[in-house]
């Protein structure tokens, strides 16, 4: 297991999965690049077999985060 932190400027598309669309409330594919900066982490989790190969892998990230430092997605205010 990896704790990983990305962070960046979003030059470029961003492609939209169907969680994306639903947190943005858009039905498109994709949505154009921002030029804003982000800064989230996540967990990679691998599977190793008993030779050492990874079998399988499974990545956990904040994507409502990612998706509101973008400005894509406001959340709603607390109370």
């Amino acid at each position: 297991m990896f704790e990983v932190r990305i962070t960046g400027t979003n030059t470029g598309k961003i492609v939209l999965s169907d969680f994306g669309r639903g947190a943005t409330g858009t039905t498109g594919e994709t949505f154009p690049a921002t030029g804003r900066s982000m800064d989230i982490t996540g967990v990679i989790v691998q599977e190793i077999d008993d030779d050492g190969l990874i079998v399988a892998e499974r990545q956990y990230w904040n994507m409502l985060l990612m998706l509101a430092q973008l400005g894509i997605f406001v959340p709603m205010p607390e109370g």
